[in-house]
């Protein structure tokens, strides 16, 4: 397949050598679908259907429909049908589904009425926000390249993009005394776009493991220094935000709508500026066992080429990705997530009552942990504004590991110990967010006596 519309853009000169390899070719799911509309006897899809076994035939139908184990029916709310549920999903999901996230996206970033709605993809769907992370980190990143993300990040952004995708992950300083450190973020985007000839820059709030989140001064501080930077190196910047806690906010300081929208604005004449937004199900609706998130992109106005078609083009090299790994995301957890946005009215106030349990926590938290601290010994938190975590540095001479071992030993307690001495990281992750409001005193209290 050629890529014409997308081969103009600095999109196509930042895939990968798989990025620029894959596609979707009219396979099996492409005749279905022909045959779908056009054919009366349908021998394309392999999936069992038909119309002998009557119990199976739902609401009535007189046709054919894909059949499944009946007693499935008994463990099913009365919003699904099995026939449905037990059916394929669409390689990059559910229509109805990719269309009404879409929609919460605008609304939820405070893009929709912007001017800037026809530069955001239709979302496709993928097994939940890690995949995601795989599916860009592939497109994107050869063997050897240099991954940007912060000092402070998710253990298994090393896993993804290192281990599997043999990427080098780089880091910048998270902080420079409790504020984000702008300015080392600038530096090292900028030293690794002199390297090479593209950047995959990954960044994430609510962060994963210190729970910061900037204010919306900071969040323009940030998408201003990328943009500049790739603006003046003229090379392709792809910036992924990593939203997966998204929503979970709880200082009134903190911005509420997210890094994307500031980067899509900016992207607006820079076309090398490559916004990309991964969330999803997991956290966002708490339905971690789902496997449902998102990938969307925002596609510069400025870019040579017919809009429209340059994200068609991206849709199918996206749906070739997913087709080549997991052929498609589940369809039981896309019909939910989907029955669970059909009423956002119900469903967030529902989850209203769980951030405000994990606020109340976040409140004790933040007011006890102080009796930790003693920042000239090397011992402080990070500024924590949302998400699920605290975290706790410690000074060489409490390596986390060991710490994480006397806490579990004799308190048991347990944390996630983090020890990057390569990046100077050495602390412990807390997550007070599967802590009863009851339990938090007694951590806090574990943790002083251990490092006394």
């Amino acid at each position: 397949m050629e890529f014409k519309a997308l081969a103009r853009t600095p999109i196509f000169k930042a895939l990968s050598t798989t990025g620029k390899r894959i596609f979707l070719p009219q396979g099996i799911f492409y005749w279905a679908g022909m045959a779908k509309k056009k054919a009366s006897i349908n021998g394309t899809i392999g999936t069992a259907m038909g119309n002998e076994i009557k119990d199976l035939l739902e609401d009535g139908t007189t046709g054919r429909g894909t059949f499944f184990i009946k007693s499935m029916k008994d463990h099913l709310g009365t919003g699904l049908k099995a026939g449905n549920v037990a059916s394929y999903a669409p390689i990059a999901g559910l229509p109805d589904l990719r269309s009404t996230w879409r929609d919460w996206i605008l609304e939820k970033t405070g893009l929709a009425g912007g001017g800037m709605e026809d530069a955001i993809t239709l979302p496709v769907v993928t097994n939940g926000l890690t995949n995601g992370i795989f599916f860009i980190g592939k497109l994107f990143a050869d063997p050897g390249d240099h991954v940007l993300t912060s000092s402070k990040h998710w253990g298994n952004y090393d896993t993804i993009l290192h281990l599997n995708l043999g990427a080098t992950v780089s880091t910048f300083n998270t902080f420079k005394g409790k504020e984000f450190d702008v300015e080392d973020l600038g530096k090292q985007v900028r030293i690794l776009l002199k390297k090479q000839g593209k950047l995959l820059l990954l960044l994430n709030f609510p962060n994963n493991p210190s729970g910061y989140v900037p204010d919306t001064t900071t969040m323009k501080q940030i998408a201003s220094e990328v943009d500049q930077a790739c603006k003046e190196l003229e090379k392709p910047l792809i910036v992924i935000c990593d939203d997966a806690y998204e929503g979970y906010i709880y200082d009134e300081t903190a911005d509420t709508l997210g890094l994307f929208p500031y980067l899509v604005e900016r992207c607006k004449d820079n076309p090398h500026l490559i916004p990309v937004k991964l969330d999803g199900a997991s956290k966002e609706l708490l339905f971690y066992g789902g496997r449902v998130g998102f990938m969307t992109f925002a596609v510069s106005p400025a870019s040579k080429g017919v809009l429209e078609e340059i994200k068609k083009e991206l849709d199918n090299k996206l749906s070739g990705m997913v087709r080549s790994t997991i052929s498609n995301a589940s369809r039981v957890s896309q019909e939910l997530v989907l029955q669970l946005l059909s009423n956002k009215v119900k469903s967030f106030k529902e989850r209203g009552d769980v951030i405000n349990v994990l606020k109340e926590r976040w409140t004790v938290f933040m007011e006890q942990c102080k009796q930790i601290e003693a920042t000239s010994k090397g011992i402080y938190f990070d500024p924590f504004q949302g998400g699920f975590f605290a975290f706790l540095n410690l000074p060489s001479s409490f390596p986390a590991k060991e710490i994480a071992t006397k806490l579990i030993d004799d308190h048991a307690l347990g944390v996630i110990p983090i020890e990057k001495p390569d990046i100077g990281v050495n602390g412990i992750r807390i997550a007070y967010c599967s802590m009863l409001k009851s339990e938090i005193s007694s951590a806090i209290d574990a943790i002083s006596k251990t490092l006394q």
